[in-house]
């Protein structure tokens, strides 16, 4: 199936786990932990990258909960 699979990998980027689809654009925006990413859905080409940091509010309440990152 590699003919028709395609992967887009990022440098510290993990958890992805959110995903949109704009068919009138033919983009997929792609949430992972602190980031997000605009791709062309015909071959998973990065179009704009942004980093997205948590305020350090919310920081100290997800620790608070127990969560690690």
């Amino acid at each position: 199936i590699s003919p028709w699979l395609n992967i887009f990998r990022a440098d510290n980027a993990v958890d992805f786990s959110q995903l949109t689809f704009d068919p009138g654009q033919k983009e997929l925006v792609a949430g992972a932990r602190n980031y997000l990413f605009r791709l062309q859905l015909e071959d998973l080409s990065l179009i704009q990258a942004v980093e997205w940091k948590c305020d350090e509010t919310t920081r100290r309440a997800c620790f608070s909960k127990g969560k690690s990152k």
